[in-house]
């Protein structure tokens, strides 16, 4: 068990949640700065702020997928498995592969649906928000005052040959 390092609307995000991300998080800055990277510039602080954001983020995505009546089909999950790769041998899934890369990453297979299922919700909802759309009502009635203006203009027509007469150069 471990402390609660926050908690968003009654759901306890642990300190252990919090350093693993913390840590994954710098082992892909390492990745990226590549072998030679200057380690001393890695901000660790600001990578567990990001990481602790992170999760925030999450669970509040996943209470809004939760609230809104969202599931994720096992049919899809038991898809998503079955097409990984790191769980097949010569492209066809293999059972004590995927139980051995499980093991090594630090999941059961129960575990593994519960993140697949929730990493399911997360993108559903990332992407009902996206397709949605958010005006406040002001910006509403100037859009339609935009749309229902009506302009009044004059103008004057000059014949170019006119006046070209009557000018020096």
């Amino acid at each position: 068990t471990s402390n609660p390092a926050v908690s968003v609307n009654g759901v306890d995000i642990d300190e252990l949640q919090v350093e693993q991300n913390t840590q994954r998080r710098i082992q892909e800055q390492i990745e990226a700065l590549g072998p030679d990277a200057d380690l001393s510039s890695i901000d660790e602080e600001a990578i567990r702020a990001t990481a602790l954001d992170e999760l925030i983020q999450r669970e509040l995505l996943l209470q809004a997928a939760e609230r809104a009546g969202m599931v994720v089909s096992s049919r899809s999950i038991d898809r998503g498995i079955a097409q990984t790769p790191d769980f097949q041998i010569d492209g066809v899934f293999n059972t004590e592969r995927a139980q051995l890369v499980l093991q090594s990453i630090g999941y059961t297979p129960n575990s593994y649906r519960a993140a697949l299922a929730a990493e399911g919700l997360i993108n559903q909802t990332t992407f009902t928000l996206g397709l949605s759309g958010f005006v406040p009502p002001n910006e509403i009635r100037q859009l339609a005052g935009l749309l229902n203006e009506s302009r009044d203009i004059r103008y004057l027509l000059l014949n170019m040959d006119d006046q070209l007469t009557s000018l020096e150069v």
